[in-house]
Parts: C-alpha cells; structure tokens; sequence
C-alpha cells in the first residue's frame, strides 16, 4: 500500500493506492498541501489498520520524515489518471482502425474503441488499458493521426477495406487478369514442352515460370 500527494492545478490531489496504474482505493482533492496531506495520512491509516499492515504506513511516514522536502507526485498522478479514466471514460460504440506493418511487411490492423471525445483530444484505450489521446482536428481533418505513445501505429476514421476500396478492388481486377492469362498460356503449352524447358535451363524451373517461359518459347518457334 502506498500514499502520494500531487498537484492538481491551484490544488492537491492525494491517494492511497496498492501500486502503479492502479485504481486508488481512497483519494481526494484539498486546497492546501496540509490538508490533503492529513486526510492521506488519516485514510491510510485506517486502510492499513484494516488490513493489518500497519507498518508500510509506519515506513511511509518514516520516509517523508527523513526527507522534508519530499513531495513525490509521480504514483499521485499516476493515481489521478486512473481516476479520471474511470470516472470520466466510457464505451461509445464508436471505433478506430490502428494499423502498423511487421518486419515481414505484413499488416497488422486492430479496431480501438473510442472512450471519451474532448473539444480537442479523442482518447481511446490500447490493448494494455492505457489511455491514449488524439488530436481530433486532425482525425477530422484528415481522417488519421499519430501518438507519441504508439509512433508506429497510424489512427484512422474508417477501416482499411473501405478506406482503400479503390485500391482493393484495382488489386482484384489486376490479379484476376494474371490469372486468367496465366490459364491461358497452361492451355496452349504442354507436358513436353515444360520438360524441354526444364531440360534446357533448370531442372527445378517449375510453376507459373516454366508455364511463362515455354509460352514464350513456344511462340517464338523455339520449341
């Protein structure tokens, strides 16, 4: 169990939290740095007393005391965020498409589900539970942005079979057209002409290559 103190504009935002990224199980928001200081400590207490581990409190104190100018902040506004997050964030039904690219060129594309929407900021939450925000003009604007948080992933408004429709498709026409010519040229070779051409390159020269060589052949009068 740990305590943190830290500031929250013009304010003090305080917790008792079991550990990072984690929701605190008592917080609070004082005006003064004294004042949210005594209910941490006061809270802590009675949490640790009744969990019987009165003497992380006891270590905590011992810590602030040995450094009085100690103000900590980093797990407090870890604290905070999940607050916000949870306080603040809901399922909307509305998504967005990240898509990144492997070693290997492949396409990695997953769906992200829009939590909250701001004047500028559209957050959504990662595969970890992270929160990440976006800048909204941009995703309207342009229908992609990028974090700092996931640099290799690009947000986009619309999944990439209807964003890239056009592209899709040219790629079906162009790759049905290979297939068909490829159909032909099976057609008006033969088994013999295939093993004249493995005979005279490659005894391995398989496939739509032996195919595509004896076509040619074929029809220059070489074979």
């Amino acid at each position: 169990m740990y305590v943190d103190i830290c500031e929250a504009g013009q304010r003090f935002f305080w917790c008792v939290t079991e550990g990072w990224e984690s929701y605190p199980l008592a917080h609070g928001i004082c005006d003064t740095f004294e004042e949210a200081e005594e209910k941490m400590w006061a809270l802590g207490t009675m949490l640790a007393r009744g969990r019987q581990i009165e003497d992380q409190v006891t270590k905590a104190r011992q810590l602030r005391k040995g450094f009085p100018h100690y103000r900590g902040g980093a797990m407090a506004k870890d604290a905070k965020r999940s607050v916000w997050m949870r306080d603040n964030t809901k399922p909307t039904g509305e998504y967005l498409y990240g898509e990144s690219m492997c070693e290997d060129g492949e396409r990695v594309v997953r769906e992200y589900e829009i939590v909250k929407k701001t004047r500028t900021k559209v957050y959504i939450r990662d595969n970890s539970g992270r929160l990440i925000g976006l800048n909204r003009q941009e995703l309207e604007s342009k229908g992609e942005a990028h974090s700092r948080r996931k640099s290799i992933t690009t947000f986009y408004t619309q999944p990439y079979e209807i964003r890239c429709a056009d592209k899709i498709a040219d790629e079906k026409r162009r790759n049905e057209e290979y297939q068909a010519e490829m159909q032909m040229k099976r057609n008006a070779v033969t088994d013999d002409d295939l093993a004249k051409v493995r005979q005279i390159f490659d005894e391995r020269m398989t496939g739509d290559l032996a195919v595509d060589m004896a076509y040619k052949m074929k029809k220059c009068g070489i074979l």
